[in-house]
């Protein structure tokens, strides 16, 4: 796998990481083939092993990708607003639009990959920090501003993401969440908004 690569070679690289998802979303992990990610690139299949050594890696790079794609749109969204209010709503906001647009595909993707996938669990790690890193100083930085009382970044952390594990799965449409919650067809903003604002300011009545 080369280290250093040209503008040309990312652009290839990300070329043939986008064909890989197309197939695997159609197809599934175990039915794609490396010539079928050739083919849509517009490439040789020799090619494709110059890049990455095995369909594994392959996909791990493609996942990648995606969490970094998405991580990007939240963070463009979320830099956009003002307040910590805006910024939970718009995070939220992207979470939610990515899982309805998603649907099956996220969760059966993530069913299929985890036992063939061998870097996932440090993507997910590695990730996952990436995103804490920020939150802290977006909780840290509303704090100092006088937004909200000092507390734990953590805490809030873990706070919202059960709320959006929550919310993710019922946006999938997963079965076992429309008892206590269908949220489908819901505009993502009306819900960033809410759970925002459930956070920021709990459920006591506002005057």
């Amino acid at each position: 796998m080369m280290t250093s690569l040209t503008d040309r070679q990312k652009n290839r690289r990300e070329e043939i990481i986008e064909a890989a998802l197309n197939i695997f979303y159609q197809k599934g992990f175990y039915s794609m083939k490396i010539e079928e990610v050739a083919q849509a690139a517009g490439i040789g299949k020799g090619t494709v092993y110059e890049y990455f050594r095995s369909k594994e890696e392959l996909m791990a790079a493609a996942i990648e990708f995606e969490f970094s794609e998405l991580e990007q749109k939240i963070s463009d969204s979320a830099d956009k607003e003002k307040t910590l209010a805006g910024k939970l709503a718009a995070i939220v906001c992207q979470v939610i639009r990515h899982q309805q647009t998603q649907k099956d595909i996220v969760r059966v993707s993530f069913q299929e990959i985890s036992g063939c996938v061998y870097d996932l669990h440090r993507i997910m790690e590695t990730r996952q920090r990436c995103f804490m890193d920020r939150f802290s100083v977006m909780i840290d930085e509303a704090a100092a501003r006088g937004e909200i009382r000092p507390v734990n970044p953590r805490i809030l952390m873990g706070a919202l993401m059960g709320a959006l594990f929550g919310l993710s799965r019922s946006a999938q449409g997963d079965d076992k969440c429309k008892f206590f919650f269908d949220c489908r067809d819901m505009e993502p903003e009306r819900i960033g908004r809410e759970v925002s604002d459930l956070i920021i300011y709990g459920l006591s009545r506002r005057e």
